[in-house]
């Protein structure tokens, strides 16, 4: 490879001498260069068509007690075909923690009005703490309320709660309430830390999602809800507090669930998760996971990507932040954060074990049963995300090899914007996936040949 990467800065001449001919041998810029993927096979292992998850197939995973009982298969189901949008709130709530698997209905019942009501103290303390404070400068008294919200009505707490869908006597919401309070008060609160945060929600909410029926127009109360959720998670998570990129998440939660509340806890509980990619550590370091998997699958994309000095991969970072978002249409964009969350197929999973199995008894048998030994679980920071980042990369490498620096590259890459196909990216990163899974395999066993 080092010597190619010589042949591409070679100076092009005008003509061709015997001199030359001694010499590098003339190559076309950019090179045409083959993959050791055969991207035309690698939806082999993955070609039937998958249907969305159903309501009738949904009920089959409750008993009688209304306990989720079939964690594996449904998180199976929502990977291989993504959520029937009629059911996809119900499903949601258990995919994005909203209520354990294991709750019973009447269980999910209290836990919807604690959730409302420990919302709702959470929400009054930080509206309450905002109109106590002094403001120095001028244009912080528009943390109040915003200009682009003069209009908008603000929604009762009376109204939430009503949302709940009350189940409960006045003994029980009495000692919710109280419980609710004690949450509120516990947790830690700085009204000037937060300042800083409202001035970025404030810029970034009147540009989320306008183009959608959700958050379109000049009063759409939405703008409101979204921008409380946001302030909500900033006024209590002051280590991370807002970051942008965050309005586009939570946004989608308020699509799916139409429920403040309870998309302010998907949203929450979502971030547990996820948070270490809105610091800068975190999401360099999974920027290197898609380098590495790239230069295990395809060396020769990723030196010419480092040929053009493009090879942090500074252009995906936007996938790994918003799990495609912008990539595809909203129905696709949606189901695509489901079966990411889903985590059903991780280098850590079942699946990914058996895949490995049955490649070490097929190598077995090729070695005539002399060697055997114990094969490492593959690199576990590879997950599905990480794979689709590579397969997009790799499908795309043609029209890649054909940039010639790197404003080309992000050029191609911001041309992808809701241009892709979800179904045919699925199927060549689960195929991808299993190939890396038995290639790992087969590689421990050339190492002992």
């Amino acid at each position: 490879m080092s010597r190619l990467m010589q042949s591409w800065k070679q100076p092009q001449k005008s003509a061709s001498t015997d001199d030359d001919l001694n010499g590098f041998e003339p190559l076309e810029f950019p090179p045409n260069l083959k993959s050791s993927l055969r991207l035309d096979s690698l939806t082999e292992l993955n070609s039937a068509e998958h249907r969305p998850l159903t309501g009738e197939q949904f009920l089959t995973y409750f008993d009688h007690d209304g306990r989720l009982i079939n964690e594996h298969n449904l998180r199976q189901s929502v990977f291989k075909g993504g959520v029937d949008p009629e059911i996809r709130k119900e499903v949601w709530k258990f995919l994005f923690e909203l209520y354990p698997f294991h709750s019973t209905k009447r269980e999910r019942e209290l836990m919807s009005v604690d959730y409302h009501l420990k919302y709702i103290e959470l929400k009054k303390r930080w509206m309450e703490e905002i109109k106590k404070e002094r403001f120095e400068e001028p244009e912080d008294v528009d943390v109040i309320q915003p200009p682009y919200l003069a209009e908008v009505p603000e929604t009762s707490f009376t109204e939430m709660l009503q949302k709940s869908q009350l189940s409960v006597d006045d003994q029980q919401m009495q000692c919710l309430s109280i419980q609710a309070k004690v949450f509120s008060g516990r947790l830690s609160f700085d009204i000037k830390s937060l300042l800083p945060f409202i001035r970025i929600i404030d810029k970034d909410v009147p540009r989320t999602d306008r183009e959608l029926q959700q958050f379109s127009g000049v009063k759409n109360p939405n703008l409101r809800i979204l921008r409380d959720v946001l302030l909500t998670y900033a006024s209590f998570n002051p280590k991370l507090g807002y970051t942008q990129g965050m309005n586009d998440i939570a946004a989608r939660f308020l699509v799916v669930m139409d429920n403040e509340v309870e998309a302010f806890w998907c949203f929450s509980h979502f971030m547990k998760h996820i948070q270490d990619n809105f610091v800068e550590d975190g999401l360099l370091n999974k920027l290197r996971h898609v380098r590495c998997l790239l230069e295990e699958l395809d060396p020769d994309l990723y030196h010419y990507l480092e040929y053009l000095d493009v090879i942090d991969l500074t252009f995906c970072h936007r996938w790994m932040l918003l799990n495609f978002k912008r990539e595809f249409d909203l129905d696709s964009g949606l189901r695509c954060f489901e079966i990411i969350s889903s985590h059903h197929l991780e280098l850590s999973s079942l699946e990914a074990q058996q895949a490995r199995e049955k490649q070490k008894r097929k190598d077995f048998e090729n070695q005539g049963g002399k060697n055997k030994l114990e094969v490492p679980i593959s690199n576990s920071d590879f997950t599905f995300d990480v794979f689709m980042c590579a397969t997009i990369l790799i499908m795309k490498r043609a029209l890649l090899f054909g940039c010639k620096d790197a404003s080309d590259v992000f050029q191609l890459i911001c041309g992808l914007n809701a241009k892709l196909n979800l179904d045919e990216i699925l199927r060549m990163t689960e195929s991808l996936f299993f190939k890396y899974c038995k290639k790992s395999v087969s590689e421990c066993f050339q190492m002992i040949d």
